[in-house]
């Protein structure tokens, strides 16, 4: 062995430091020694608000029954749910080899150590690798972030050019969303919608205030806020020989399609036509959205014995795809035999999971409803 290669790896020994399963990872070899997120809350008391509310706060199956439910689900199907916590829970993926490793770390679900851990990507445009796989992670060295020149009272920053490209959250939104980024000519960030930032802000409460300082809420299909913005619906109506001829224009807002991210998530128009005095004339479906109008329904389509899988194989393929294209817009023309109709009633609903799903895997429909992302009303001219 060359002296110098001997003294690199006596360094790492004599300091606690190990390199996991991937050459991709240094950590510490005593998981208890991993800072959990209450430590970052002592000077990053907003941040840490905002992201104990979050979705990534919930990712892990310990705290949310929806991925508990899959998680469940994947290990009576004989896989692997070790593959799920490279995004899902990525810092116990690290040491998936000790058995005797419980830091509280491990149920943080995307967590600060993770994100600000990151030194770079192990291999761009490799579609085979994931979440804790994607990135070379440092979990000792100085934490890495978006800022350039700040001073540091309790651990110092590294400025890391990556942060500020849609190849951060690439790592695990591989659903398409960071596909679409860069077609734009304004090259929009995922940051930009889902981590707003604040002006003149502290990041730390010893900080200084900053020109920009992101939002930690990691807002999406969970939000209403969001949701209520992710479209534009357009209507005309007349009337014509005996019928009402209703047109609607569906045009996508977002810079990715809608939906998207989890493939099962579906978004789908529900049309309504009421007569002069408020009466329900017409709907164009009653019950099931997709088999009774699917050209109003946005969603992949999978095959009903692929549906639980599509998520977890990469083989797993959709038989369409309904979604809303970027920016893309969608023509209607609904033909309603009645000539009584004054108005029409357009709603957009938005569901994470299909109904027929969550009854497979046993989840409260509570957990994930049918959501109204908004409306508006056409009248007959």
């Amino acid at each position: 062995m060359r002296p110098g290669l001997f003294i690199v790896i006596a360094l790492f020994v004599c300091s606690g430091i190990s390199y996991g399963g991937e050459t991709n990872v240094i950590k510490p070899e005593d998981s208890s020694k991993l800072n959990q997120a209450r430590v970052c809350q002592r000077c990053h008391q907003r941040v840490f608000a905002e992201w104990s509310k979050s979705m990534h706060r919930r990712a892990s199956p310990e705290r949310d029954p929806i991925v508990s439910a899959f998680y469940s689900f994947i290990r009576d199907k004989g896989f692997s749910s070790g593959e799920c916590d490279k995004c899902h829970a990525p810092i116990k993926s690290l040491y998936v080899n000790d058995s005797s490793a419980k830091s509280p770390a491990f149920t943080e679900g995307v967590a600060c150590i993770f994100c600000h851990s990151i030194q770079g990507m192990v291999d761009k445009g490799n579609s085979n690798k994931y979440g804790s796989d994607y990135f070379n992670l440092d979990l000792i060295k100085a934490y890495t972030g978006p800022s350039i020149g700040q001073e540091m009272s309790f651990h110092n920053t590294e400025f890391l050019p990556l942060f500020k490209t849609v190849d951060l959250c690439g790592g695990c939104h591989q659903e398409g969303e960071t596909s679409y980024s860069g077609n734009d000519e304004r090259k929009l960030l995922c940051q930009q919608c889902h981590m707003p930032s604040k002006q003149f802000q502290k990041a730390a409460v010893t900080g200084k205030k900053r020109d920009k300082v992101y939002r930690h809420l990691f807002e999406g299909g969970h939000s209403d806020d969001l949701l209520s913005m992710a479209a534009i619906v357009t209507g005309d109506a007349r009337k014509e020989k005996g019928k009402t001829i209703l047109s609607i224009s569906l045009e996508n807002s977002a810079h990715h399609t809608l939906p998207t991210g989890f493939p099962l998530r579906s978004a789908y128009l529900k049309i309504l036509a009421f007569n002069a005095e408020s009466q329900l004339l017409w709907t164009n479906y009653k019950e099931d959205p997709y088999e009774e109008d699917p050209q109003a329904y946005f969603s992949l389509i999978f095959a009903e014995k692929d549906q639980l899988l599509s998520h977890h194989l990469n083989n797993v393929k959709p038989l369409k795809d309904q979604r809303l294209l970027p920016r893309g817009t969608k023509n209607f023309t609904y033909e309603v035999p009645s000539a009584k109709i004054d108005s029409f009633r357009i709603q957009v609903f938005f569901r994470l999971l299909p109904e027929k799903v969550m009854k497979k895997l046993g989840i409260d429909k509570e957990l994930a409803p049918e959501q109204l992302m908004f409306e508006e009303t056409v009248y007959v001219r």
